[in-house]
């Protein structure tokens, strides 16, 4: 009998890691109240569909956390995988935003820091891919200030 060349994956490790905490490894295993992440197989955290505003927002804080240490160490490798995820995350607070119980103006303001975010972001990816462009740390201050804002809509 031949055995398939293809298998079946093994299921992902799924564990909750807090996007608040200081110093976190994103590859540690406790609970927390905050973001339901995945653990993929190269160690990268994957958050799990967020359902509400906050969370998508706290799974964004959780993957430029994992991107920020990536780049501090010097590897561009593991930054990149959380760069196209967090582009989907974002899109998902657009729309999370819009069904949520948010004002006009809230949600205003929340478009305008998930373009900026959007676009930061993917600028650095873009210079990961060998585009002229700005590195993590050209964008990292215009990246921690809208995660402020989008965090403060939410803490109102």
């Amino acid at each position: 009998m031949n055995e398939s060349i293809f298998s079946t994956p093994e299921p992902l490790e799924q564990v909750i890691v807090s996007a608040e905490e200081p110093g976190g490894d994103e590859t540690c295993t406790h609970e927390s109240p905050k973001v339901n992440l995945v653990i993929n197989r190269r160690g990268e955290t994957e958050p799990l569909n967020p359902q509400t505003y906050q969370q998508a927002v706290e799974a964004v804080i959780a993957i430029n956390e994992t991107i920020r240490k990536s780049v501090a160490t010097k590897n561009d490798d593991a930054a990149h995988g959380p760069l196209h995820k967090i582009s989907r995350i974002l899109e998902e607070i657009n729309l999370l935003a819009a069904e949520g119980e948010l004002t006009g103006a809230q949600r205003q303001s929340v478009h305008i820091s998930v373009a900026k975010l959007s676009e930061a972001f993917r600028v650095v990816n873009g210079t990961m891919h060998g585009e002229e462009g700005l590195c993590y740390e050209e964008v990292s201050l215009e990246i921690e200030e809208n995660l402020e804002i989008l965090k403060g809509i939410f803490t109102i």
